[in-house]
């Protein structure tokens, strides 16, 4: 697991785990990006990264136990 660990998604020198597609009715087309293992091998995160229009990236915590991951603070889109 260490040597997928992503210091910095935006440096282009990553290695993607997954695909992620976010849905908005405010806006015509999914949104396509990369999914990163972020963190540390102790606190495990993953970031999304959506490039332009909306260039955004979301962090989650990954919860080993559950199999789950928690987003929190996700903005809204508004037209």
């Amino acid at each position: 697991m260490v040597s997928v660990l992503c210091a910095n998604p935006s440096s282009g020198s990553c290695t993607a785990v997954g695909s992620a597609t976010a849905v908005s009715p405010l806006y015509p087309s999914p949104l396509n990006g990369q999914a990163y293992l972020t963190g540390s091998f102790t606190a495990p995160t993953l970031t999304l990264v959506f490039p332009a229009p909306f260039s955004l990236s979301l962090t989650g915590q990954i919860n080993l136990a559950t199999n789950s991951t928690t987003f929190s603070g996700i903005p809204d889109l508004s037209p």
